[in-house]
Order: C-alpha cells, then structure tokens, then sequence
C-alpha cells in the first residue's frame, strides 16, 4: 500500500531571492578566504563583495525599509514580512561582516605586505583658497 504525502508548503519549493543572494555572497567572501587562490584574486573577490553588499542595500534593503514605512505587513510565500526579512538579513550581515573586515585587516594586507604590494588609499583633494 502506496502512503500519500502532503505536497511541500508553497515555500519549500523556491529560494528567497534575498537570502539567496546573501547565501552566494557568503561564498564569494569564501573564496577570497581560500589561501590556495591566488592573492590578487583573493583581494578581487574581497572587492566583489563589497560592491555586491552595496549593491544590495542600495536596492533590496532600500525596497524592504520603504514597504516597512508605507505600513506593509504582509508575510510573502516563506513566511517572513518585511521586519521579518530585514531582521534575517541584519542578523546573517552581523556574521559576515566582522569576517569582511578581519580577512581584509588580519590576512589579505599582511599577505600584500610580504609581497611587498601597499595599497594606497584615494582621499578626497583638498581644496586650496
């Protein structure tokens, strides 16, 4: 006798397309990590990252705050609302970041330093009068 089983709640079936994409950062934060990649691509990853989290706060974390701000509570098909969501991403970004910051200051600068490359930081010019 064949058991029948329910169907997967409706979430079950696909990604959030924001954790998703947190999930794929995470990796590319990996492999800048990997000290079997080669350094400069190490610090091309670390520098992927970064613009990939600008990217993201500057369209899907800006899209989140404005729903929350227009009263939307809604929860979509995983279950989370809006707070819901950006409480996620805040929680998943407290991981990741004091990683971002310790690869870049405690590995990646000393590793360019033994291979005697500097990085050299653009400041704002200074305006004369």
């Amino acid at each position: 006798m064949r058991r029948r089983t329910s169907p997967p709640a409706p979430g079950a079936r696909y990604f959030s397309r924001d954790l998703s994409w947190l999930a794929f950062n995470e990796r590319v934060l990996e492999e800048a990590a990997d000290r079997v990649t080669p350094l400069l691509e190490r610090l091309n990853f670390l520098a992927i990252f970064v613009r990939n989290l600008d990217e993201f706060y500057m369209v899907r974390v800006a899209g989140l705050l404005r729903l929350i701000a227009s009263g939307y509570r809604r929860k979509n098909i995983f279950g989370h609302s809006p707070s819901d969501l950006l409480r996620e991403i805040r929680g998943r970004l407290a991981l990741l970041l004091p990683r971002l910051y310790s690869l870049y200051q405690d590995r990646l600068l000393r590793d360019l330093a033994r291979h005697r490359i500097f990085l050299r930081l653009k400041h704002a010019p200074r305006h004369r009068q």
